[in-house]
């Protein structure tokens, strides 16, 4: 379990080099996740390997969830690039959010930094529904999925031609609608991996499908989308944002040290006991994948809005 104290190591001695100044300086880390989410657990379980490549840190995560997570890129964003202030972002929710809310501008005034992470999403079915074709045979039912505008949700909409029958129903988290196929209220749910990871291992709750290209190693009873001809979405992909303009002698350091994180064997441990596999993108890379996927909501929330 990561401590209270582990959890705030990700701090700014990588300051001291263009600074030199010997006293650590406080890095404020922001997540635009609630208190105890998914996404907030994530960042915080992420700051000890920072600790771990960079030392002497000092680290103080703030939440600020208003607005689906962008008061957090705001706040981001009107920060001075000063190296004292980093944001936890993720595809697809930021560039989402940003398209629903009308802001897609939002995504310029920050400097993409890199990736970290990515994250696959799971169609799992309820004790009754073990497989894809029972699913279809479903006659009337919901899928469950995660908040409106999440990755789950916007994945159980895209499905909706394979499963005509079905309603998409978002709960208000993940773990909500991984419960309510548990208990059969609905008869198949799409969530994060991690949000299942360990239902899936102690045979709790049948997989019916990752969205991915392959079968992943630790789940091999769990069938890809590729093999079962369902599209591969985009997985859930996490990084890191800095104010727009931050120099390169405060940028250079950090980005060495993400990218040791994703090499650390005990940070790939962590990603196959959670459900995310450690990959990293560079600056140029992540900001091509934030600007595709803002791209792609943008044409599909003109067509097929995905909240009313």
């Amino acid at each position: 379990m990561i401590t209270r104290r582990a959890s705030f190591g990700l701090a700014a001695p990588f300051l001291l080099a263009a600074t030199g100044a010997r006293a650590a300086e406080t890095l404020v880390l922001l997540t635009g996740a609630p208190s105890d989410s998914p996404s907030d657990r994530w960042a915080r379980a992420f700051a000890p390997f920072i600790e771990r490549h960079l030392q002497k840190m000092s680290l103080r995560v703030r939440n600020l969830p208003g607005h689906g997570g962008l008061d957090a890129v705001r706040r981001l964003a009107d920060a001075p690039p000063d190296g004292k202030m980093i944001g936890s972002v993720s595809v697809p929710a930021f560039p989402g959010q940003a398209v629903e809310q009308g802001v897609p501008e939002l995504l310029e005034r920050v400097d993409f930094l890199a990736a970290v992470a990515e994250e696959p999403m799971v169609l799992v079915g309820s004790p009754a529904v073990g497989e894809l074709g029972a699913l279809r045979q479903v006659k009337e039912g919901a899928i469950g999925t995660p908040p409106a505008g999440s990755a789950g949700h916007l994945l159980a909409l895209s499905l909706k031609d394979e499963l005509p029958a079905l309603t998409v129903l978002p709960f208000p988290t993940g773990a909500a609608a991984r419960q309510a196929a548990q208990a059969g209220n609905v008869a198949a749910a799409v969530v994060s991996l991690g949000e299942v990871n360990v239902q899936l291992k102690d045979g709790k709750l049948p997989g019916i499908a990752m969205a991915t290209v392959q079968r992943v190693s630790s789940l091999p009873q769990v069938p890809s989308f590729t093999e079962l001809g369902l599209v591969v979405p985009r997985p859930v992909i996490r990084g890191f944002a800095l104010p727009r303009g931050t120099p390169e002698a405060l940028r250079g350091p950090l980005l060495a040290a993400l990218k040791a994180t994703t090499t650390d064997p005990e940070f790939i441990d962590q990603g196959k006991a959670s459900g995310f596999r450690p990959r990293f993108r560079d600056s140029e890379d992540w900001r091509g994948v934030m600007m595709a996927s803002a791209a792609e909501l943008q044409a599909r929330w003109r067509v097929a809005p995905w909240r009313e």
